[in-house]
């Protein structure tokens, strides 16, 4: 009924967000939830890159979130992150 996602978009390759967001949103029965860090991660990944490899604005990732068949109910922006609630 209800798909949470927390720290896992912003580990997505940018070229796949929309591929995943569509995923996740042909799961979700009644909603989602999502938590996305907007900063950069304490560790890097092999290649020297910093984990997070995908930091987008909060701006741009409701952008995102809201071109699927789902509405946005509520979202807070803090410091380091966006928290969005999603109704199917």
């Amino acid at each position: 009924d209800l798909v949470v996602c927390t720290d896992v978009m912003e580990h997505i390759e940018p070229i796949f967000v929309d591929r995943v967001l569509n995923s996740i949103c042909s799961l979700v029965i009644k909603g989602a939830y999502f938590n996305i860090a907007l900063v950069k991660a304490k560790r890097s990944l092999p290649d020297g890159r910093n984990a997070h490899i995908c930091l987008i604005s909060h701006e741009a990732w409701l952008g995102k979130l809201q071109n699927y068949d789902w509405r946005i109910s509520r979202y807070e922006v803090g410091q380091k992150s966006l928290k969005v609630w999603i109704k199917k």
